[in-house]
């Protein structure tokens, strides 16, 4: 079993596009397609991570940073084959990692209420919910949650 974490590069990601699309194209209120995955966002090629577990894209954080030094996680899947395997949060340790070394003070994200398992995760690797929110794309209350690194 060879695991590959890698930084995300847009040419990576041009690439491996469908792959991308197709780790979140069942997930409940997962509506990003080529477009979405290819915008440019601050620094986001500087704090985006992908995970290869035998030359598949398994795993993938895409982020950005939004202000004051604020790390804002705008996807993080694992494949649903993939998941409670420990990939998920090798990776996310990895980004975290990176975030400290380039002075990132908090990382912040929105899950939608009702995705009690990534709500689970994100508590157990020290996250914490700020306020609830409404996500207009999905017509659907989420919550802000943050971690202090």
């Amino acid at each position: 079993m060879d695991i590959i974490i890698k930084k995300l590069d847009r040419n990576y990601l041009k690439t491996n596009i469908e792959a991308f699309i197709n780790i979140l194209k069942n997930e409940p209120y997962e509506y990003w397609d080529e477009q979405n995955f290819l915008i440019d966002l601050l620094y986001k090629y500087d704090l985006s991570y992908y995970l290869e577990l035998d030359e598949v894209l398994v795993s993938y954080i895409i982020s950005s940073i939004k202000q004051n030094r604020v790390a804002y996680i705008h996807k993080f899947m694992t494949d649903k084959n993939y998941r409670s395997k420990g990939l998920g949060s090798l990776i996310f340790k990895v980004f975290v990692l990176n975030c400290s070394q380039n002075n990132i003070s908090e990382i912040q994200l929105s899950v939608i209420k009702s995705n009690d398992a990534a709500i689970k995760f994100y508590s157990n690797n020290g996250f914490s919910i700020i306020s609830d929110k409404w996500d207009n794309i999905n017509n659907i209350e989420s919550l802000l949650m943050l971690k202090k690194i």
